[in-house]
């Protein structure tokens, strides 16, 4: 025999589970327009992001859906030759022209070149027209003189080596300029490395970005999702900058540019392994000296390094430094 009561208590106990299922359900459909809806703001507004996060997010776009690589069994991946296109991210918008090798020239190779240039992004000349290239500019300054970039974009150090042997080394040069920028050579230097000893299991370029399917899985998903979601990477580099950086500051220049310095955003790696770095140099410069050629290694500082200093600003300073 079934007591009233008893089934009272049981009846309560399931109604009020059903509340809690119906408010748990009302929330993560809340949870979930609004991540979409922030989301999908944010992407229609990238200009409501937080410095760093444009930053970042327009690298990702570069890497992943702007320029489109090929692979490379030796260099890791190279540009498409004859490559006629055009990249939009949040801040940079660029037309690109590639050669028949892939690399960033407005014409054909000659025979000799009396100056090659190496290096990453700032070599290739990322975020500007085929004619603003600062390697160009260097030509134009240098009449009778055949200058060649193979500037590669992302390219670390030991790519840097391989695509002289390759390309650069047959076209006899009296000079070879290494644009050696630290921050990326630093990163890449050791993730190509690590590229290496697993095998080259993926285009270098693509492990570099974070779009080589490594783990798979849901959490390969969520990792994937994160890294190139607009809300997510907006709450963490809001948080990064209230709790943890200098607040970025704003040059104004008399012509109406604007220079944005986010004294953190090319912080070296932990642990940092400079001697890879210089070894992979000095491992360049021989192969380059061997082949009758002088090397030049040219710095690039960050923007931060630059500038920062010149605002008085200790802390930011003391920041990039």
């Amino acid at each position: 025999m079934i007591r009233p009561w008893g089934r009272l208590v049981f009846e309560g106990t399931r109604g009020r589970r059903r509340s809690w299922l119906r408010l748990l359900g009302a929330v993560v459909v809340v949870a979930t327009l609004g991540a979409v809806g922030g989301e999908l703001f944010l992407r229609w507004f990238p200009e409501h992001l937080p410095a760093e996060a444009r930053f970042r997010l327009d690298g990702e776009i570069g890497r992943v859906d702007g320029l489109k690589s090929r692979p490379h069994e030796y260099v890791g991946y190279l540009w498409p030759p004859h490559a006629r296109d055009s990249f939009e991210g949040i801040h940079h918008r660029f037309s690109y022209t590639t050669d028949a090798h892939g690399f960033r020239n407005p014409g054909p190779w000659p025979e000799r070149a009396d100056v090659v240039v190496l290096g990453d992004s700032q070599a290739f000349g990322y975020g500007v027209e085929d004619h603003q290239v600062w390697v160009e500019l260097v030509e134009r300054n240098l009449p009778g003189q055949e200058v060649v970039n193979l500037g590669l974009i992302g390219a670390a150090p030991q790519q840097f080596l391989r695509i002289y042997e390759l390309y650069g080394a047959a076209l006899r040069p009296q000079v070879v300029l290494v644009a050696l920028f630290p921050p990326n050579a630093l990163y890449a230097g050791r993730l190509f490395e690590d590229w290496l000893a697993e095998g080259r299991l993926d285009r270098f370029d693509a492990r570099r970005s974070g779009s080589a399917p490594r783990e798979g899985g849901v959490w390969s998903e969520i990792k994937s999702y994160a890294r190139h979601s607009y809300l997510v990477r907006g709450l963490y580099y809001s948080g990064k900058a209230l709790f943890m950086d200098p607040s970025p500051r704003e040059i104004a220049f008399e012509d109406g540019g604007r220079i944005q310095l986010l004294p953190n955003l090319f912080s070296a790696p932990e642990p940092v392994d400079y001697d890879l770095v210089v070894d992979v140099v000095l491992r360049l410069q021989h192969v380059v000296e061997g082949t009758g050629a002088e090397m030049l290694v040219t710095l690039f500082p960050t923007k931060e390094e630059v500038y920062w200093p010149l605002l008085g600003d200790e802390q930011g300073a003391a920041w990039v430094s």
